[in-house]
């Protein structure tokens, strides 16, 4: 993946961590850029951003950024491209059962437990897990970014 960055995005200022624990490859170490918090990002430079391979936690836009290592390649799958294989084709069919649904806003009862499961692993400190469900929205939701959310189900016959 190329990171080619133009003119009005260079302009964007990065904050670089200090090397950390690598959270993709164990033993390795790992810099993290992150966005400016107090720019104000918009749809078209968050897709921008995006593309240049950015991923969001929350509020933030991040990309790892280490000098000795690029393995953390982000992928960007062209839908409209994307051919499935004999072995996606067997895994569609065995899911035929699964409706997935498109939703405006978050539901808590149905998606805080699945946030749980991901986030707990992460931050299981006494100070953060009061602060959870709290963190839910923030975290699926920049403002002024163009969202939905998907929900999955069996289908009911």
């Amino acid at each position: 993946m190329t990171r080619d960055i133009s003119p009005d995005i260079s302009k964007i200022r990065l904050l670089l961590t200090e090397p950390h624990e690598c959270s993709y490859l164990e033993g390795s170490q790992a810099t993290t850029a992150f966005v400016d918090p107090d720019i104000s990002v918009d749809t078209e430079l968050y897709g921008r951003m995006s593309a240049m391979g950015f991923r969001r936690s929350g509020t933030y836009l991040y990309s790892p950024m280490c000098g000795s290592c690029n393995a953390c390649v982000p992928a960007r799958i062209p839908v409209d491209l994307f051919v499935r294989n004999r072995s996606q084709k067997r895994c569609w069919n065995r899911n035929s059962d699964v409706q997935v649904n498109q939703k405006d806003a978050i539901d808590l009862d149905e998606h805080y437990p699945i946030y749980d499961r991901y986030i707990a692993p992460v931050i299981r400190t006494a100070i953060c897990i009061h602060r959870l469900e709290s963190s839910l929205n923030s975290f699926w939701v920049l403002p002024g970014i163009a969202r939905i959310f998907l929900s999955s189900g069996w289908r009911v016959s």
